[in-house]
């Protein structure tokens, strides 16, 4: 999670967090979803009113209680 809360607002590249935590971006994956399921951090997807840069640009991580 402190890793994480580094990394808050910025584009979430699951394979450098992997890397600094020492698992597979696989399991970085997961964690983040359970903490998304737990309302812990929420995912703020990107908005564009042209639908091809929305899918190019990626989505955010926030906390929800700072």
């Amino acid at each position: 999670m402190k890793l994480l809360a580094g990394r808050v607002g910025q584009i979430l590249d699951y394979n450098s967090l992997a890397g600094d935590v020492g698992v597979d971006a696989k399991t970085v994956r997961h964690w983040i979803s359970l903490l998304e399921a737990s309302f812990v951090i929420f995912k703020l997807p990107p908005y564009f009113e042209n639908f091809g840069k929305r899918i190019i640009k990626s989505p955010k991580y926030y906390f929800t209680d700072v």
